[in-house]
């Protein structure tokens, strides 16, 4: 499924990290210029997720702790005179850790998508397209055609006699044949 998040799936982890850093800069302007009208601080999960999902774990924590470091900054610039420095790093330290927790979760959530996004999309015995993503690419390769006026074309290969050699030889010679078919398919053709 296409959404605009799917851009960021193919960007350099430079720039997810320019843009989970400039997320926190804007959301801790907005939480000192906005502090008497509204509390803004649990924003500051937002570039947490973008980084854990985007530039996975290594980015991810780094930019919880940058998040919570920021968060103890604004704490420190909203109230200097009433600032407790226990208190004040107590709360950045328990929202690091939660920041911590999230940015886990999400990374690991994350790679289980992947897998199943990719076992969804690929038959286990021959490693070729699923026939959900055969159709998911045909859609995609009719559209092309429609909007470039190409013509199309689609090739249908049958393997003659299949179901006899699966009741004569067996289910084990059987699948052995898909995946030397897909083999030699993987071979001569364009991915």
């Amino acid at each position: 499924m296409e959404t605009i998040f799917n851009i960021l799936d193919e960007k350099k982890p430079r720039l997810i990290w320019l843009l989970s850093i400039m997320t926190i800069i804007v959301i801790c302007l907005a939480i000192v210029f906005l502090k008497d009208v509204i509390d803004l601080k649990p924003l500051l999960v937002i570039p947490v997720l973008l980084a854990s999902w985007y530039g996975g774990s290594k980015t991810g924590t780094a930019i919880a702790a940058l998040s919570a470091i920021s968060l103890l900054l604004t704490n420190y610039n909203i109230s200097s005179e009433h600032f407790y420095i226990s208190s004040s790093f107590y709360d950045s330290i328990v929202v690091l850790f939660v920041y911590l927790f999230i940015s886990t979760i999400v990374t690991n959530f994350r790679k289980v998508h992947g897998i199943e996004i990719f076992a969804a999309d690929t038959d286990t015995l021959t490693g070729l397209s699923s026939s959900r993503k055969f159709y998911a690419e045909l859609e995609n390769e009719l559209n092309r055609s429609k909007r470039y006026g190409h013509m199309l074309s689609l090739a249908y290969i049958d393997v003659d006699n299949f179901k006899n050699i699966n009741d004569t030889l067996g289910h084990p010679v059987g699948d052995e044949l898909l995946i030397q078919l897909s083999k030699t398919l993987q071979i001569s053709l364009r991915t």
